[in-house]
């Protein structure tokens, strides 16, 4: 009997003590415990896995929740995020996009772009509200009401202003960005930075920031202009698939897969007795993603197991092409062949296909490394196809 009773309190005591942190819990991530404001930045939509970062621990961001001092947002591939600051102010991530929450109180936020790339709309309304944005040793501050984007990636930051005006404090000098205007900060290849202050062309733009100028009321840019834009795209992005199908059916059938030889065996193309097949030739490819392994600290939680302990993702193969195919044709169908996850994207801005991801390490997952004429991620490397026969 007695073994009962201290069973039952047992149970009782941790159905109370679950209970206790499941609380404790959402108050935390609710903004209940520890602050004293009434408002501030809070998730309004998201679409897709967009996590928050808090206290070392990463949660699913649900909407309306508060956000405190030393938060993170982040989102990934095929997903979005919407905050907003001080009930007037709009902020959208898109993916692979990271921002911290730096310091906050009832009159004042200071936001930070980490990574990828973030649309703003200030409006301070009835407000007096002080909003601050960091990225890359460059501090924004808002006069007026305001509508602009800020792109991070490495080696080049990007400041936007599509209506009103900011101010840039930037190696201790102040610059006013007007409407139209393009802040913009090179790195070379010693890490020396400079600037560049131009004017901004639509069709440079990404669909994403595009997308949410075309929400807005007024600004640099007119909605039919934007518009003719995005069909241009969705023309350009059809037919290239089309073409690329078109190419891909046109050699299976002037010999059939042209394969990996991985092991020394060479697959070749079955001949035609109607017509020789095409010409065969033959590079090597390796994948590699090692300089990873030098900073584990830096990749994205559960991604170590897409890590190869020697860094090699493909070991150094043989693989024949025909002529006229592309480093992307070879990449693909190796992929293909050894049962790699590849992500890929056709993008008008680098007039071919863009490498979001392989063996599920993706853009901004551990830093970014770009190799030839193929821009690769997560520290994956892939070795310039070099004809060996």
């Amino acid at each position: 009997m007695k073994n009962k009773v201290l069973f039952s309190i047992i149970m009782i005591s941790f159905a109370l003590f679950v209970l206790i942190g499941s609380i404790m819990l959402i108050g935390n991530l609710g903004g209940l415990f520890g602050t004293e404001r009434t408002s501030g930045v809070v998730s309004s939509y998201n679409a897709g896995s967009v996590t928050l970062i808090r206290r070392s621990a990463g949660y699913e961001l649900q909407e309306g929740i508060l956000l405190n001092e030393d938060d993170q947002v982040k989102t990934v591939t095929d997903s979005f995020a919407q905050l907003k600051v001080y009930s007037s102010s709009l902020i959208a991530l898109d993916e692979n996009s990271v921002l911290s929450i730096n310091d906050f109180d009832n009159e004042s936020v200071s936001l930070e772009m980490n990574a990828g790339t973030t649309f703003f709309h200030i409006s301070f309304g009835n407000e007096a509200n002080q909003i601050i944005i960091l990225y890359d040793d460059v501090i924004v501050t808002f006069a007026t009401d305001a509508v602009l984007s800020v792109e991070v990636v490495e080696g080049t930051q990007t400041l936007g202003v599509y209506s009103g005006s900011v101010n840039v404090l930037y190696e201790n000098k102040t610059y006013e960005i007007l409407e139209k205007e393009s802040f913009t900060i090179l790195q070379d290849e010693d890490g020396n930075s400079s600037f560049l202050l131009s004017v901004m062309e639509p069709s440079r733009l990404s669909g994403f920031l595009i997308n949410h100028l075309l929400k807005e009321e007024e600004v640099c840019f007119s909605k039919e202009e934007l518009t003719v834009i995005l069909e241009k795209r969705e023309a350009e992005t059809l037919a290239v698939k089309q073409e690329q199908e078109a190419h891909e059916a046109e050699v299976l059938a002037q010999g059939g897969t042209v394969a990996v030889i991985a092991a020394g065996n060479t697959q070749k193309p079955q001949e035609s007795e109607d017509e020789p097949a095409e010409e065969v030739h033959v590079c090597t490819i390796q994948i590699r993603c090692d300089t990873i392994l030098d900073n584990l600290d830096k990749l994205t939680a559960d991604k170590e197991q897409y890590v190869p302990d020697n860094g090699i993702i493909l070991e150094t193969s043989k693989v024949e092409f025909l002529e006229g195919e592309s480093v992307y044709d070879v990449l693909k169908r190796v992929c293909t062949y050894s049962g790699i996850h590849l992500s890929y994207d056709w993008t008008v801005e680098y007039g071919g296909y863009y490498i979001e991801g392989i063996n599920h390490l993706y853009e901004f997952d551990c830093g970014v490394v770009r190799v030839g004429c193929i821009k690769s991620m997560a520290g994956i490397q892939i070795t310039g196809v070099r004809i060996i026969s």
